[in-house]
């Protein structure tokens, strides 16, 4: 399983998380995965993934939807 985790706090705008990373399918969004990314405004996350950590998107300020699928059930 892959897990998506934002490598820094300067991710901005609008972020779609892929499918896929490195021919793998993205299952999960770690705790805590976008912290302090303070000038992220949406996210998209696709149908492959069933799980997101525990504050995924604390201290996202500017964070106005995240648009999660049915898919995800943790």
């Amino acid at each position: 399983m892959e897990l998506i985790k934002a490598l820094s706090t300067s991710i901005s705008g609008d972020v779609a998380i892929p499918a896929e990373y490195e021919g793998k399918p993205v299952k999960e969004i770690e705790s805590s995965a976008f912290y302090r990314c303070s000038s992220l405004t949406n996210i998209t996350i696709p149908n492959s993934v069933i799980s997101i950590g525990d504050n995924a998107f604390i201290r996202c300020s500017k964070l106005i939807s995240v648009d999660i699928p049915n898919s995800v059930t943790l």
